[in-house]
């Protein structure tokens, strides 16, 4: 069992259960430019080993389901697609693997990241939430304060229906438990992907959009996820082109 005991103070939750993507790679390779970050996946694809900032921890659903805090509170993920539900719990039933930051966040893989602290870095500190995406709306990346008001903010939704419903995503994390932040917490909501400033480019570890604007991360889900078979196949290239730009 890993736990991080890197001297960074920001971490970022990812849950993702069945095999990487196969552009993960260079996902990876984007996440190794943010070293300032700790990046904790739990997956059941490859063995639990660290990778510099990067934490491959073995779990499986049933793992998740087995914690000592979902069994407490009656909670039963069903499927994949039903952890985005879960993430406004995550400090809580994961307590122990973020207890040394001063933030921790939730994210997705199929991004790609640019200079994270360069666009966001002036946040920290100043807010308990910080978006990435539209409106507040960032399940590809969010940041949150790791302090008990915050942490425990779901109380007041309804989480037991919402994790135990089965046959609904209910993106709790964007939508019930964003509510709950813009009413009770500090948010910095701006939009930070480059999907409407395409195309984006590395330069020197900055992703720049066609504006010369900087983003943080480039999101190919939803309206994008049809290019995510030609990303795959094409990663080792993308990784030189970005090594080329110094």
């Amino acid at each position: 069992m890993i736990t991080p005991a890197s001297s960074n103070k920001i971490c970022v939750l990812i849950l993702h259960f069945g095999s990487l993507p196969k552009w993960f790679d260079l996902w990876k390779y984007t996440a190794k430019l943010n070293p300032e970050i700790d990046f904790l996946i739990f997956q059941d694809d490859r063995e639990t080993v660290r990778e510099e900032n990067i934490y491959l921890i073995r779990d499986s659903l049933e793992g998740i389901n087995a914690l000592p805090r979902m069994k407490a509170q009656g909670w039963h993920v069903d499927s994949f697609y039903k952890l985005c539900d879960l993430r406004p719990a995550l400090a809580y039933i994961l307590e122990d693997k973020i207890q040394n930051y001063t933030y921790w966040g939730w994210g997705d893989l199929d991004v790609f990241y640019g200079n994270l602290l360069g666009v966001l870095g002036d946040s920290f500190g100043k807010y308990d939430y910080i978006a990435t995406g539209r409106d507040g709306q960032s399940g590809p990346l969010a940041f949150l304060r790791n302090s008990p008001e915050i942490n425990l903010l779901w109380h007041k939704i309804d989480m037991h229906s919402i994790i135990n419903d089965s046959e609904k995503h209910y993106a709790a994390d964007e939508v019930a438990f964003l509510d709950l932040l813009k009413k009770h917490a500090t948010c910095d909501i701006i939009f930070r992907e480059c999907l409407d400033d395409l195309p984006g480019q590395w330069a020197n570890g900055n992703l720049i959009g066609r504006s010369g604007r900087e983003h943080a991360l480039f999101h190919f889900g939803s309206r994008l996820k049809h290019s995510q078979k030609q990303i795959g196949s094409a990663s080792n290239n993308i990784i030189q082109s970005i090594q080329n730009t110094g």
